[in-house]
């Protein structure tokens, strides 16, 4: 369901570059670990995240960290351990089949 809503959601979040939204959702849809910059932001490590951003994405630092809030999974992000965490469950479902 969540990543259903993340591709719904694209249009309204203009300002946010394409690529980081592909990111984003490769991410919440199969585990596909992002960037350092967007890996920065899931695991709330702003300080990190700005030294990480390029021009566009730090211009659109504001609306990126909204997105998150309001359209990634919870479990997907937070701090390090559940970045780590949720990129491990694809790893355990591609184990599994």
């Amino acid at each position: 369901m969540g990543a259903i809503l993340l591709k719904l959601k694209h249009k309204e979040h203009n300002v946010i570059p394409q690529y980081t939204l592909d990111s984003l959702t490769r991410y919440v849809e199969h585990g596909i670990p992002p960037g350092s910059f967007l890996c920065a932001v899931l695991e709330n490590n702003l300080f990190s995240a700005v030294g990480r951003a390029d021009k566009a994405n730090l211009a659109a630092l504001p609306e990126i960290v909204k997105y998150v809030y309001n359209e990634v999974p919870s479990p997907a992000w937070g701090n390090s351990k559940a970045v780590s965490d949720y990129i491990e469950s694809f790893r355990k479902k591609e184990c599994s089949l």
